[in-house]
């Protein structure tokens, strides 16, 4: 995925999670981790995703294993 087309997923995602009743505070939390991950690929001149760059900043920022998640608890 292009990282150019994070707007358009995000804006697709908070309507779906809207209709599905999901908490303010959870699509606020949504917004700001897909900000930080857009972020962070900007910093990095990253224009692909991929999951190895999902995954990488996940342990990065957040200290989770994304081929591992049972290890963050």
């Amino acid at each position: 995925m292009d990282t150019k087309d994070i707007e358009k997923l995000m804006t697709g995602l908070l309507q779906k999670m809207n209709s599905d009743g999901y908490s303010k505070e959870v699509i606020s939390n949504t917004v700001w981790i897909i900000n930080h991950f857009k972020k962070y690929c900007n910093e990095r001149s990253i224009t692909t995703v991929t999951v190895p760059i999902m995954a990488e900043f996940l342990r990065e920022k957040y200290d989770i294993d994304y081929y591992n998640p049972s290890s963050a608890m």
